[in-house]
């Protein structure tokens, strides 16, 4: 078991090094993105949420395995929910990624047709298709009824909202701070020219 752990964490610190000595000297910014203490909550909320279930469902069928399964059930979408959580976002010379735990979402810069700041009142306007139910995060796929389009939602807090347009699909993310970061893209995108 210790070498098969052993194993896993070099092999990880290979993919980090490979990872690294391709794109060190192309990485222009990188940015962590933090969890309020209300996502925080709401988390907690749903995993306590499971938990209840799970002993009202053993209680009322006396002691089936149905309440056995669904709390694996619930436990496993929570799981994938949880590791699709977007926790980093980095602008290469090539490329936006969208880090996720699991996931990286890669945007090539030559892809983008706009970016923009936008406000807290659009993004409110938008109908959930696929979603993460606020579990770490307001993350998934939405849909907006005024535009007729889908937007891919990576976020973790409501606020310092950017607007990426591609040609065939639209991301909102959230960043410390949006001018700089469109500054930043915007300087990227002359230098690449």
């Amino acid at each position: 078991m210790i070498t098969l752990i052993n194993n896993v964490r070099r092999y990880l610190v290979l993919l980090k090094k490979r990872y690294d000595s391709r794109d060190r000297e192309v990485i222009v910014h990188r940015e962590h993105m933090t969890l309020p203490l209300s996502i925080v909550l709401i988390s907690l909320m749903w995993i306590l949420l499971v938990v209840v279930g799970y002993f009202v469902l053993d209680y009322f069928s006396s002691g089936s395995y149905l309440s056995g399964w669904l709390l694996f059930a619930a436990s496993a979408i929570l799981l994938l929910i949880g590791l699709s959580a977007p926790h980093s976002i980095v602008i290469s010379r090539r490329n936006i990624f969208l880090h996720g735990y699991i996931d990286v979402i890669q945007i090539p810069l030559g892809k983008i047709k706009a970016i923009d700041i936008i406000p807290l009142e659009r993004y409110r306007n938008y109908f959930p298709i696929l979603f993460s139910f606020g579990f770490l995060g307001v993350y998934g796929l939405y849909y907006s009824f005024r535009k007729k389009r889908f937007y891919r939602i990576y976020t973790t807090r409501e606020t310092n909202l950017v607007l990426i347009e591609t040609f065939n699909e639209h991301f909102i993310i959230n960043v410390r701070n949006p001018e700089e970061f469109v500054r930043i893209f915007k300087s990227v995108c002359r230098k690449k020219k």
